[in-house]
């Protein structure tokens, strides 16, 4: 589920029901804030954001974070 979708469906919850969904989506819901702001800076930066572009650069977030991790655990 895109991290944007599960911040969304994170805010519309309450109660137990959103303490249950933010735990099982808990490492969408802690990259979003940072996502956010880089895309904020892009913005900010005038620089025109080409969908292919920003989904490349989500992939090699996500690959670094990944190796990042398992480096971790081994």
């Amino acid at each position: 589920m895109p991290i944007q979708a599960s911040y969304k469906e994170s805010q519309s919850l309450k109660g137990l029901a959103k303490m249950k969904y933010d735990k099982e989506h808990k490492d969408s819901l802690s990259k979003y804030p940072e996502l956010k702001e880089r895309m904020q800076n892009l913005l900010q930066n005038g620089e025109k954001i080409m969908p292919k572009q920003w989904k490349a650069e989500i992939i090699s977030y996500n690959r670094k974070n990944l190796e990042r991790e398992l480096q971790n655990e081994s």
